[in-house]
């Protein structure tokens, strides 16, 4: 690379380098930017308009090619000049924010010329991530060049102040047990914390051979101390048997009971043991703490011990998330989604500004989601300003477009947290299902299957109310068969929904009226099921002392039919399904807003959320039909869905068939499990093992490929969105040029519709949806490699 020095900084008098490729380097018509060097350990960078994240993977891939030939491993300072930065993507924040976490020897990160947008988002990016370094916004270059002098030279300190000082540190070489493949040490830090490190696999006979030394060191140190001291253990080189772990719990347990600790902590801790440690919160005796390694283990307690000390670092809102749903119940998940949507319901979006009261501590499990309505609300107001015209024309238009801008930023919001809560949510549902499966079905285990169920259970309900956020925003993939909508409809009066239902309104009488002879409809079952659920608890809610509620089916025929609301209306057959009611009924005023997102009359929390109707006119016109409603205020309201007819067979016999797991096991096919996450990668290939198959993994598009030129398998599990590399789409067109009759199944939590599409045109014969239970993806799997 030719180098040029080119100038000299007037700031500091170092030497400039500079390089013209390096300079002006554009990545789209949209951003370009420029890097420098200065001295020898300083690095400028300067973009210029508004950044996509493929924009930043080009730029922060030059930038990093920069550091890596200058200061080979040394320590540097960053600087960003943002003046002339449009406000990105929230992608690309967030692709921002995690190169600039995992760069290696920055010594200090510091902004200039950063506008207040710019400056809430560091100040985000702070909190929501533990950073080895500081970041410094300042005003100028000439502040930032000074700053920088300062950080190098030592004069501004930058390592976190040590939290806990090890003053003794005890152990001796009778505490050390090396026996059959596993081995431990025990020390005693401080008198105040009793250290276990153990290695390898252990087992119960292990266990049982530690037990008495175990005991020696507790009875010596903590025998008269109630409560005051630390139970810290090491998982880090850690393997553990089934009857080793209950082996474990049982004796901690009667370890608490004689010796009792503050708090028992683990440190070091892989995904899967993290995923499986709340599983095992109802058979604790005694409170627990995971942390990531032996130091935070170490500031935990020092927090613990100084109470009014503050320690700097918050955890990563990902890592509060999957705590979050692991932890809590389903009622305590729905009481923060209530809370949520009451919030988004009492934003005024035709105001300028939001109310100071979306504001949350950073310890709030959904912190992230509020600030990044806070960044949507002010996207939307600055575009909301520019558009507003005075012309009664343009109004109209602008009032379009705003409501078209609200779908798409609920749309960007369902995006940015789908995909990642999906994933979490796969360690909730799928380990679960897995443990009903191994578990043996007996008195012992009785308690811990129950538990084991409702765990599953929340998990999947947390699951749909992703869904509903994508389907509001058109983003969720839907499985569609061919289905006959009066099965639904009597699905869904055996209900215990509808059940509930009927005894909160006792004055309420429900008429069914069903043609017999319906024709069937391709769609979702789930959606469909829901839409029903939402129209007739609607309309229940708008009775207020007696009345009667009317759902029907039947077939129509339609030609130069007109609705309201739509152009063009094709000829043809199609079911309508039509709910009415002789309650209070719609104003005139509100009619035209009842499918508006979050629009509501009802009390958040307690009758509704404001999302039913509009989840109930996308799931109709997804399945590309249409919607009308007659209200009169005191007189009722009638919704009638027209939904296209289809006279093929129906798909649901198949799904009354009985699941047996031992009909939907492997012959020892060989599968390759692609994903980007260690946990779902770790998941998918337990649950496929456990089914008899022989599984390998790959933790990106590229390992895959590689992996797939090398050796054959007869089926690939691949992950639609994968974050760094090829995504699953680009994979996938890789291996079809390898081999071109690849049998493929695409897993995701989170997919873009069109790329789903084109997967399927493309070959790939099964989607299945993030998180998975052994039966949905026993049969894809199954199913797949024996059909002919």
């Amino acid at each position: 690379m030719k180098r040029v020095i080119s100038e000299t900084c007037p700031v500091t008098g170092l030497k400039i380098l500079k390089s013209p490729e390096w300079e002006n380097i554009e990545f789209s018509t949209a951003y370009r930017v420029s890097y420098k060097i200065i001295g020898d350990q300083i690095i400028y960078g300067r973009g210029e308009g508004k950044p996509t994240i493929e924009d930043l993977v080009g730029a922060l891939g030059l930038a990093q090619k920069i550091i890596d030939e200058f200061f080979k491993g040394g320590s540097f300072v960053y600087i960003e000049d943002f003046e002339k930065i449009i406000n990105p993507s929230f992608e690309a924040r967030k692709y921002y924010i995690n190169f600039m976490t995992n760069l290696k020897n920055m010594k200090a990160l510091i902004y200039l010329n950063v506008n207040p947008y710019m400056r809430f988002n560091i100040k985000l990016a702070k909190k929501l991530n533990i950073l080895s370094y500081p970041v410094f916004v300042v005003k100028n270059y000439e502040k930032a060049m000074q700053l920088a002098i300062k950080v190098l030279s030592g004069e501004i300190p930058i390592h976190k102040e040590k939290k806990i000082e090890i003053i003794e540190r005890i152990h001796k070489p009778e505490w050390y047990i090396n026996l059959k493949g596993a081995k431990v040490r025990f020390e005693v830090i401080n008198k105040k914390i009793f250290h276990s490190i153990p290695e390898g696999k252990i087992t119960s006979e292990f266990l049982n051979a530690v037990s008495e030394t175990r005991d020696k060191i507790l009875k010596e140190y903590f025998s008269n101390k109630k409560k005051d001291y630390y139970f810290m253990v090491d998982f880090g080189k850690l393997t553990t048997t089934t009857s080793a772990k209950k082996h474990y719990i049982k004796e901690i347990n009667e370890i608490y009971e004689k010796y009792p600790f503050k708090i028992y902590i683990l440190y070091n801790v892989s995904r899967p043991m993290s995923v499986m440690i709340p599983l095992n919160r109802p058979l604790l005796k005694f409170p627990l703490k995971t942390v990531r390694n032996f130091e935070s283990a170490l500031e935990y307690i020092y927090r613990k011990e100084n109470p009014a000390k503050k320690l700097l670092g918050f955890f990563r809102i990902k890592e509060k998330l999957t705590s979050f749903f692991r932890k809590k119940t389903d009622t305590t998940i729905q009481k923060y989604v209530d809370e949520f949507l009451e919030f988004l319901s009492e934003i005024d979006w035709e105001e300028i500004g939001i109310d100071e009261k979306y504001k949350k501590p950073s310890s709030h499990p959904l912190y992230q989601i509020y600030e990044a309505i806070a960044v949507i609300k002010n996207d939307l107001d600055e575009l909301y300003l520019q558009k507003q015209k005075n012309e009664e024309e343009k109004a109209i238009l602008e009032h379009r477009l705003h409501q078209s801008l609200k779908l798409e930023a609920m749309g960007k919001l369902a995006g940015a947290v789908a995909h990642d809560l999906n994933n979490v949510l796969m360690g909730i549902v799928s380990y679960p299902d897995y443990l009903l499966k191994i578990l043996p079905d007996n008195k012992e285990n009785k308690k811990a299957l129950e538990y084991i169920k409702k765990i599953k259970e929340s998990g999947i309900r947390a699951a749909n109310i992703v869904q509903d956020l994508l389907t509001l925003s058109g983003k969720g993939v839907k499985s569609l068969r061919i289905l006959n909508l009066n099965s639904i409809l009597e699905e869904y009066i055996n209900s215990p929904e509808f059940k509930e239902l009927c005894e909160k309104y006792p004055n309420v009488k429900v008429k069914i009226i069903k043609d017999e002879n319906l024709h069937n409809l391709r769609g979702s079952k789930i959606h469909l099921y829901k839409t029903i659920l939402n129209l007739v608890k609607n309309a229940c809610e708008a009775i207020e002392k007696e009345g009667e509620v009317i759902i029907s089916t039947k077939n129509v025929k339609f030609k130069n039919k007109k609705l309201k609301d739509y152009e063009n209306i094709p000829e043809g057959e199609y079911i309508e399904l039509t709910v009415s009611d002789n309650g209070s009924g719609i104003s005139e005023k509100d009619l035209p807003r009842i499918f508006e997102p979050f629009f509501s009359k009802k009390r958040i929390g307690t009758s509704g959320t404001g999302l039913g109707m509009m989840v109930v006119k996308n799931t109709v016109e997804d399945h590309g039909g249409f919607i009308e409603v007659e209200s009169k205020l005191g007189k009722g309201t009638t919704f009638k869905l027209y939904f296209p007819a289809n006279k093929n067979i129906s798909e649901e016999e198949e799904e009354k068939r009985e699941y047996k797991i031992d009909e939907y096991t492997g012959k020892g096919e060989a599968i390759l499990v692609v994903d980007d996450e260690e946990e779902q990668r770790i998941i998918a290939s337990d649950i496929l093992k456990s089914l008899y198959y022989k599984v390998k993994t790959a933790s990106s598009g590229e390992e895959a490929v590689e992996m797939i030129k090398k050796e054959k398998f007869d089926l690939i599990l691949l992950d639609m969105i994968m974050l760094h590399g090829m995504d699953g789409l680009e994979t996938y067109k890789k291996i079809k040029e390898i081999r071109p009759n690849q049998k493929t199944i695409i897993v995701s939590g989170y997919s873009r519709p069109n790329q789903v599409l084109e997967a399927q045109k493309l070959g790939v014969k099964k989607y299945i949806r993030k998180p998975y239970t052994i039966e949905a993806i026993s049969k894809a799997v199954f199913e797949l490699l024996n059909k002919k």
